[in-house]
């Protein structure tokens, strides 16, 4: 039987080995749970993920389910949890093999604005927000080549080089340099979190401002090194949402949920050679870009295959030289952006 004490405020029920046990979910706004000990709710399930998911009381008067792309995922009713799930009275939610259910009994939350429960130490902002952003992936078109007829030693040191002064311009230009790529050897991914959720003119504008003077750069770079076979570049831009953690700045968990889009530029990037181009836009990223002129000139629209993708996939093309051009027809001066904190409107 439910001690009677909970009948007034939301919690979950954990089902463990010999019986249950009960998160009271009063006294905060954010309740992380996952393996690692410096969670609110610790389960000991080897398919859960150390940082697992967010439950989280929101401003609207509802508690969200966000998973923090755990490996084996959330699931609320048996359905995947790939974006935040407002959670329902006896919602069913499952973490690897533990199930857990949510119950909120009373309709007078504790922490809806008639609640008389004291929120004065409670966060003021909200822990995990939605926020629209565009990212870049650009990736060397001739590394297999640069491997093949340049020193191990002069390569590295110029890949170096090459990398640093890319990530100097897109942090001079707003946006974010994505750490964690892998054994990707020169790949660069950047991203852009836009501050509207229609993003505006001066948002977009940063984005191809950067592809420009990469590129650009990287020409410029060709001709200071005199290396025998030079640096030459594709690209491939996204637009999605993705989650941001408002509280843990400058932490992993600073932003999450990127990597399908991500995916998708990378794929898109990799499909220029196919098509004939240097960069592939999105669909998603085309349709932001409707507010500016002159589009059909620059970019053509095309139908490709990507891996991963079961149907034929759209995105719009075109040339750098095309898009210096676009850039300098679109630019209106400002002063560039420095450093790489997000400001959450």
């Amino acid at each position: 039987m439910l001690p009677p004490e909970l009948f007034n405020q939301p919690f979950l029920v954990i089902q463990i080995s010999n019986g249950y046990c009960c998160l009271p979910l009063v006294g905060g706004t954010t309740w992380s749970i996952g393996r690692s000990g410096d969670n609110n709710l610790v389960l000991p399930d080897l398919l859960i993920s150390r940082h697992h998911a967010i439950l989280q009381y929101n401003e609207d008067g509802g508690f969200y389910l966000l998973d923090l792309i755990s490996t084996n995922g959330s699931f609320v009713n048996g359905i995947r949890a790939i974006v935040p799930v407002r959670l329902r009275h006896g919602d069913r939610i499952k973490f690897g093999n533990t199930n857990l259910a949510f119950c909120c009994l009373s309709t007078n939350l504790v922490l809806d604005a008639t609640s008389t429960q004291d929120t004065s130490n409670l966060p003021t902002t909200t822990r995990c927000v939605w926020r629209l952003a565009s990212v870049i992936v650009v990736e060397l078109r001739n590394l297999t080549l640069l491997t093949q007829q340049i020193d191990k030693q002069v390569l590295a040191a110029a890949l170096a080089t090459w990398c640093r002064e890319i990530a100097n311009i897109i942090t001079s230009l707003g946006g974010l340099v994505e750490k964690n790529v892998g054994n990707e050897v020169g790949v660069i991914k950047a991203i852009w979190f836009h501050r509207y959720h229609g993003t505006n003119k001066e948002d977009i504008i940063r984005v191809f401002q950067a592809i420009s003077a990469i590129n650009k750069r990287t020409i410029k770079f060709n001709q200071e090194l005199s290396l025998p076979f030079p640096f030459r570049i594709k690209a491939g831009i996204n637009t999605g949402y993705g989650i941001v953690d408002n509280i843990r700045r400058g932490e992993s968990l600073y932003y999450l949920s990127l990597e399908p889009t991500f995916n998708a530029a990378s794929l898109l990037a990799s499909a220029t050679q196919k098509i004939g181009c240097d960069l592939a836009l999105a669909e998603s990223t085309y349709k932001y870009l409707s507010m500016l002129n002159n589009l059909e000139s620059i970019f053509q629209q095309y139908t490709v295959n990507l891996k991963e993708y079961n149907n034929p996939v759209v995105t719009y093309a075109g040339l750098f030289a095309d898009i210096d051009k676009f850039v300098k027809s679109i630019s209106s001066p400002s002063r560039a952006h420095h450093g790489t904190r997000v400001v959450i409107d």
